[in-house]
């Protein structure tokens, strides 16, 4: 059984300069009766002072409350870059606010039975002392303690550089640990926290982002810390490139306590799709690398910006790139999808006589309207992988083929006696075979990493530059031919995936939320529903990320689901609005779609 969750989002928007600065959403989540929260930042001087705006719509869109913080001139700068929601409804925006000497890190609590007008229930800020210091993102555990990372100026040997700074604060806003963990790398600089994730039972925290290396390479780095802040291991990944530039952007956790990480790393041919998993101990048991068929720069959500492929200030979002689910095999169309591989196979006649027999014999027992029968179809799937096993001994099978054939009949054997595979979906961005990025979405096998999909004839691909491995990826190439970046990926209470992110439409650089669903759980994904909006202004809409709500039992993020069993695909972003009286064209905008991505409501709002 699936279960779903509220979580956090953060964007950076895809446009000019100028506009940029004007206003951004940059995080949203669902509450259990399914509100809406959605905040952000504008500029009220252009350039100079930033306010976070804060605010609620009900199930059908209408507008509950907003706030905007600090709502002073006498603070120079606020933006909010984290939200999540309390099992009891209660509301924190994770942010950063100036002083008249530096940056501290800002945390807002807005009450569950907050209304417009109210002041938060309280705002705490931390001064590390040094200069900068920023809350990136944001968790929350079933007991109500939130949990934020970002990085903090420290003074090492006299020199001032960033630490990744991790804090847990109850209800009441007490820092809970006493003081933050900070984390200093080996090279005593450029260390940054970008994604954090609380274990729903052992309470133990974990912490992704990256650290300076001592070749002074950027590298992926990954923390743990137990429920009462003591880090028990940290775990450093540099990637093929010695001075290379590498960074973790989203973590998940299975039931058994192990740590997927993934990010962007360095490569000789520009960035790759990283993904990495450790076991509770922090041992690497695995590292899946995708370099797409531009051997160019390929990015995981949340895309961090720049031509290093690592955080520039621009997009954040706390694991919305990533997920980790079990699903259960529905044997019989994937038995069907293995007959078919076997039988265009390149071998003898009579060893794929063979071959089929065994698979179509097992198909038949799967169908047989006797028990008995049905009992013997994994029986005698057992006896094709013992023969492919024994053919790719022998030098009969291609070792390439005869293993993903055989992990694909071992697959099935595990749908037709019900027992669940851990698998891991990453989702990002991915340059094409023309030099353009389209959306990207892969799936490994938990177990050891291998992906599980083999698509031939994907967007963007051609026969010399299928992608590395081939053709293991779900791409998607909008109507532009251009530019299509996948920013965040969800999943519903069916293990169906969504994707959104900003997709060109037209030549004029007219810019659209696009949205998908794809049916996954098989070796032949589908896309299952689409959505387009094109803004009022017809010019850059950016889909940012997904408000989601969390399960509190299970800690997982998921699409919500009302009672009566209604979806509400709720994605959240900026849009180039018409009004030429609002402060910005530059709009937040949330859309909230049904199951087969038919519209609901959709709200703009621009202060």
């Amino acid at each position: 059984m699936l279960s779903r969750i509220a979580c956090g989002v953060m964007c950076v928007i895809f446009m000019t300069a100028a506009e940029a600065q004007a206003a951004r959403v940059t995080a949203s989540a669902m509450d259990a009766n399914g509100n809406v929260y959605v905040t952000g930042w504008r500029a009220v001087v252009a350039g100079s002072q930033w306010e976070i705006s804060t605010t609620k719509y009900d199930k059908n869109g209408n507008k509950v409350w907003s706030h905007n913080y600090p709502n002073s001139a006498a603070m120079p700068d606020a933006e909010s870059w984290g939200l999540a929601v309390d099992p009891a409804g209660n509301v924190y925006v994770a942010a950063h606010v100036g002083t008249a000497t530096d940056v501290d890190c800002l945390l807002i609590k807005y009450p569950y039975d907050y209304m417009q007008g109210d002041d938060p229930e309280w705002v705490r800020t931390w001064d590390g002392g040094y200069g900068h210091d920023q809350h990136w993102t944001i968790a929350i555990d079933s007991d109500g303690f939130i949990y934020v990372t970002g990085y903090s100026m420290q003074s090492h040997e006299g020199v001032l550089s960033s630490d990744i700074v991790t804090m847990k604060y109850d209800g009441a806003g007490n820092m809970v640990w006493g003081a933050p963990a900070l984390y200093n790398g080996p090279a005593n600089g450029g260390e940054n926290g970008f994604a954090i994730v609380v274990d729903p039972v052992t309470k133990n925290v974990f912490v992704t982002g990256r650290s300076r290396g001592a070749e002074n390479s950027l590298e992926i780095i990954t923390i743990m810390y137990d429920s009462g802040g003591a880090q028990k291991w940290a775990q450093r990944y540099k990637g093929p490139v010695a001075t290379g530039v590498n960074g973790g952007t989203s973590l998940a956790l299975d039931e058994a306590g192990a740590v997927y990480v993934t990010g962007t790393s360095q490569s000789s041919t520009g960035l790759d799709i990283v993904t990495l998993k450790y076991d509770a101990q922090g041992h690497q048991l695995w590292v899946s690398r995708y370099d797409g068929p531009g051997n160019s720069n390929d990015q995981p959500a949340p895309l961090a910006g720049g031509t290093t492929g690592i955080y520039n200030g621009n997009y954040m979002q706390n694991n919305q790139g990533l997920i980790v689910a079990t699903e259960v095999l529905n044997p019989v169309p994937e038995l069907r999808y293995l007959i078919g591989r076997v039988d265009a196979l390149d071998v003898g006649r009579g060893l794929r006589t063979a071959l089929l027999a065994k698979l179509n014999a097992s198909l038949d027992s799967l169908l047989s309207p006797n028990a008995d029968v049905r009992r013997n179809a994994p029986h005698v799937l057992g006896a094709f992988v013992n023969q492919m096993q024994a053919l790719m001994a022998e030098g009969q099978m291609p070792a390439a083929v005869g293993r993903e054939l055989t992990a694909v009949a071992n697959q099935i054997i595990k749908g037709i006696l019900g027992i669940g595979t851990t698998v891991v979906y990453v989702t990002g961005q991915s340059t094409n075979a023309a030099g353009n990025p389209d959306f990207v979405t892969i799936k490994y096998n938990a177990a050891d990493g291998s992906p599980m999909w083999n698509l031939p004839g994907q967007p963007g691909t051609t026969p010399e530059k299928s992608g590395t491995p081939a053709n293991i990826a779900l791409r998607y190439n909008g109507p532009a031919n251009s530019t299509d970046r996948s920013w965040a990926i969800a999943m519903d209470g069916d293990g169906n995936i969504f994707a959104t992110g900003p997709s060109m439409a037209d030549s004029a650089r007219s810019v659209d939320f696009y949205t998908t669903k794809y049916f996954v759980n098989t070796y032949q994904p589908a896309v299952l529903a689409e959505a387009r909006y094109d803004g009022t202004g017809h010019g850059i809409d950016q889909a940012c990320g997904f408000a989601m709500w969390r399960d509190p039992e299970s800690g997982r993020y998921y699409i919500y689901r009302d009672a009566s069993g209604k979806d509400y695909v709720v994605v959240t972003g900026n849009s180039i609005g018409t009004d030429t009286s609002a402060p910005s064209t530059q709009d937040y905008l949330t859309i909230a779609y049904d199951g087969k991505l038919a519209q609901r409501w959709l709200q703009r709002y621009y202060w």
